[in-house]
C-alpha cells in the first residue's frame, strides 16, 4: 500500500513531460490541450492528429464529451460543455494566455504553437458514451469534415479533484423560499368539485389569493457596488463587492442561478446565464466578505437579498467556494397562462388500457405500476387523471430553444415523435402541510409557436422534423386531451390541495399556483 503514493507521482510526472512535448515530437497524436481559458481546466478544445492542431465543433458536444476531456488532462469531471464559441474563436491572443494548456508553456513555445492553432476543425458531430478514456475514442465524422464555423468552437469548464466535492450543479434547483399558508380552507374560495381554482391576482375578482407567509430577511442597509473579475469576457467572472470602501468576494455556498441574477442586473450585465459556486475563474487574492447571500426571484440587486453574514460574521465552508457568474444580455421568460389551466381543468376516469404509451415515460402514479405487475387484468383498472390545458407564453428577449440538439433527440417508439426535452413542465399537487401528494411531468414532444402576438411571424415547427422552441412574442399550447397532460390523483384522498404548474426555467418565477378542491 505505500507504494501507491510513489506510482501517482510518477504518473503525474509522465503527464507533465507529454505536456511539454511539441507538435513536431512523436507520440502525441490525439493530445488535447485547452486554450483561451483565464483559468487552469478552462478553455476551447483543440486536438493534436497529422501533426497539427485543430478544433472540436461544438455540434453535439455534452458533458459526456467535456467530462471525457477533462479527465484525459487530470481533472475529475466537467461542470460545463461550452458551446458558441465561448472562450472566443480568433487566438491570436493566445501567446498572451498563461493557461493556454494543461501545463504552462514557455512565450517561445507557445509561439512555436500558435500556427498550429489557427488550422480548421479537426472533429465535428462527437459523441461520447461516458467510458471512453480519451476523446478520439468517441464516434465523431470523420477527421477534418465538418460543417462548422468559427463560432462554433468547442470548450470546457474542468473540476479539480480538490474541488469534486463542493461543486454545485450548473444550474441548480429553485429553492422553496417562500410557501404558501398552510391554511388552505381559510384561505381561499372553493370551486366547483374537481376543479382548479386559480390563485393570481391577474384573474377573476371572486377568486381570492392564497396568504404567503412573510419571510424576515435581513437585507443590506445600503447598496453596495458589484463587478465582474477574472473573466476572459466583461460578462463572466468572479462576483466582487465594495464593503466599507473595500473589495472583496463573496462565499459561493448556496450560491445559484438567483444570486447569480441579482448580480448580473446590479453590474447592468443583463441576466444570469449560468451561476458557480467554485471558482472556475481562478483564484483571488481579495478576503471574503460575504456569505449566506440568498436571493428572490425579483431581487434587483445583491443587498436586496438576505444576508447570512449580518448575524454571526462571515463564514465559508472552503477557500475555493467563490461566487462566480456567466452574464447575458437576452434570456427567454416562460409565462404559463394561468386562467387556462383553470378553466379547462376536469376529472377523467380511464382504464389502464388508454395510458399505456403514458406509462411509458412515467406519468402515472407508482401504483399503477404496481398493477400492471401484479394483476392480469391490469389493463382493465381505472385511474383518476386531473386533466387540464397549458399555454406557456415567451415574454423575454431571447428565444427558448431545448438545450438538447436535434440529433441528442429522443424517439419515442409508442408515441412515434421525438422529444426534445425530458421535462418541459413540472405538474404538482400539495397538501396544506407543504406535502407533495402526487406529480406529473409534460416531456416536450412538439415545442412550437401555435400562437403569436399581433406582428410576430412564427418560426418554429415541428413538422417534418423540424426545430424546436418558442418564439418572442409567442406561445406553445398543449391541450387537456393529450398524454401526459394530467397528474393521476387516484390515490388521493378528497380535500383542498394547492396545484403548481412550474416550467423549465430556474433562472425565473413564474409557476401558476392554484386551489384545487377535490
Amino acid at each position: 500500500m505505500a507504494k501507491l503514493p510513489v506510482l501517482f507521482l510518477i504518473t503525474v510526472s509522465l503527464a507533465a513531460v507529454l505536456g511539454q512535448l511539441g507538435p513536431d515530437s512523436p507520440g502525441v497524436e490525439g493530445l488535447i490541450r485547452l486554450i483561451g481559458g483565464k483559468a487552469r481546466g478552462t478553455g476551447t478544445v483543440v486536438v493534436y492528429h497529422n501533426r497539427k492542431w485543430g478544433k472540436v465543433c461544438d455540434d453535439g458536444w455534452n458533458l459526456e464529451a467535456a467530462s471525457i476531456v477533462c479527465k484525459s488532462l487530470g481533472f475529475a469531471r466537467a461542470l460545463m460543455a461550452s458551446t458558441q464559441s465561448h472562450f472566443g474563436g480568433d487566438f491570436t491572443d493566445y501567446v498572451n494566455s498563461p493557461y493556454t494548456t494543461q501545463f504552462s508553456l514557455t512565450s517561445r513555445q507557445c509561439r512555436k504553437h500558435v500556427n498550429y492553432i489557427h488550422v480548421d476543425f479537426w472533429l465535428d458531430d462527437v459523441r461520447c458514451a461516458g467510458s471512453e478514456m480519451r476523446l478520439t475514442e468517441c464516434e465523431h465524422a470523420p477527421w477534418g469534415v465538418h460543417n462548422c464555423h468559427d463560432n462554433e468552437n468547442a470548450g470546457v469548464y474542468c473540476i479539480p479533484f480538490s474541488m469534486e466535492s463542493l461543486a454545485l450543479q450548473t444550474i441548480p434547483p429553485e429553492p422553496e423560499r417562500t410557501k404558501p399558508n398552510s391554511d388552505l380552507s381559510a384561505s381561499s374560495t372553493p370551486g366547483p368539485k374537481g376543479q382548479v381554482k386559480d390563485s393570481q391576482n391577474n384573474n377573476s375578482p371572486n377568486d381570492e389569493v392564497i396568504p404567503k407567509q412573510e419571510k424576515v430577511r435581513r437585507k443590506f442597509p445600503n447598496v453596495y457596488p458589484v463587478r465582474l473579475a477574472n473573466g476572459r469576457t466583461p460578462n463572466e467572472g468572479i462576483v466582487e463587492v465594495e464593503i466599507d470602501g473595500k473589495w472583496g468576494i463573496i462565499c459561493g455556498d448556496d450560491w445559484s442561478l438567483l444570486e447569480g441574477m441579482a448580480a448580473c442586473k446590479q453590474a447592468g450585465l443583463g441576466y444570469a446565464k449560468q451561476a458557480f459556486g467554485v471558482s472556475l475563474f481562478g483564484n483571488s487574492d481579495k478576503d471574503k466578505v460575504l456569505s449566506g447571500v440568498q436571493c428572490e426571484w425579483n431581487d434587483e440587486t445583491l443587498s436586496e437579498c438576505h444576508h447570512g453574514s449580518l448575524e454571526g460574521g462571515v463564514s465559508c465552508s472552503s477557500p475555493e467556494k467563490i461566487a462566480s457568474v456567466i452574464c447575458t444580455d437576452a434570456l427567454p421568460d416562460l409565462v404559463p397562462n394561468a386562467t387556462l389551466v383553470q378553466e379547462s381543468s376536469y376529472l377523467q376516469d380511464l382504464p389502464m388500457y388508454y395510458i399505456q404509451c403514458a406509462m411509458e415515460e412515467n406519468c402515472a402514479a407508482k401504483s399503477a405500476f404496481t398493477i400492471r405487475e401484479t394483476y392480469p387484468d391490469w389493463h382493465l383498472h381505472r385511474r383518476r387523471l386531473l386533466r387540464f390545458s397549458t399555454s406557456t407564453w415567451n415574454f423575454g428577449t431571447a428565444e427558448f430553444r431545448p438545450k438538447a440538439r436535434k440529433e441528442e433527440w429522443e424517439w419515442h417508439l409508442c408515441h412515434m415523435h421525438y422529444h426534445s426535452m425530458h421535462v418541459f413542465a413540472s405538474y404538482d399537487l400539495v397538501d396544506e402541510h407543504h406535502n407533495r401528494v402526487a406529480q406529473g411531468h409534460k416531456a416536450s414532444f412538439c415545442l412550437e409557436d401555435v400562437q403569436c402576438k399581433p406582428g410576430v411571424e412564427k418560426k418554429f415547427h415541428c413538422t417534418g422534423f423540424g426545430d424546436q422552441g418558442i418564439s418572442i412574442g409567442c406561445a406553445d399550447d398543449y391541450l387537456h386531451d393529450i398524454d401526459c397532460q394530467w397528474i393521476d390523483i387516484t390515490d388521493v384522498p378528497p380535500g383542498k390541495y394547492l396545484f403548481k404548474d412550474v416550467t423549465e426555467q430556474p433562472h425565473l418565477k413564474h409557476d401558476v399556483k392554484s386551489v384545487f378542491d377535490y
